[in-house]
């Protein structure tokens, strides 16, 4: 299942990735207080010169559907992977559940465009695969939800968080 998300930030594209999305207080706040995680925590963040990379393991608090906590557990864990190309200003990355990961592929892009003075849209495109037998397709429904749903709360909090601290010139 492929699934398009498309945000409109407060701040600019070089704001958004250079103060915003690998800033570790920002992060700490946005999975603990804007999305509200179970847990949250940065395992690593590597400058390689012309990439980074960073990985993040996460506990959402998404409620699973009981019929659903049957076959996946009650419990949404997952490591993301995320490479950031400098040059082309893009992420790649590929999130992997801490229980039936040969079953799930959870994997996507993201990218920002400008959308006016000291404004960018933050664009995801996720590609998700469940490969349950008969329940497959409720898997990737929820799991689009959920996603789709942090997306809006992520965006949400941000542009508040963006009003609070004020870092467009800085």
């Amino acid at each position: 299942m492929r699934i398009h998300i498309d945000h409109e930030y407060r701040c600019g594209i070089d704001t958004f990735w250079d103060k915003v999305f690998f800033d570790d207080e920002y992060n700490r706040r946005l999975f603990l207080e804007g999305l509200h995680f179970k847990a949250y925590e940065k395992l690593e963040l590597t400058d390689r010169g012309d990439s980074i990379l960073r990985r993040i393991r996460g506990t959402p608090a998404s409620e699973i559907p009981g019929a659903l906590q049957k076959v996946i557990g009650a419990d949404l864990s997952y490591v993301e992977d995320l490479t950031f190309d400098k040059k082309a200003r893009r992420c790649t990355f590929k999130n992997t559940p801490a229980r039936m990961a040969e079953k799930l592929r959870i994997e996507g892009s993201i990218y920002a465009e400008p959308s006016g003075t000291g404004r960018c849209r933050r664009i995801v495109d996720l590609d998700l695969e469940a490969k349950f037998f008969g329940v497959g397709g409720l898997i990737e429904s929820f799991a689009a939800k959920a996603f789709r749903d942090n997306f809006d709360k992520a965006a949400t909090w941000t542009n508040r968080w963006l009003t609070e601290v004020s870092l467009e010139g800085k």
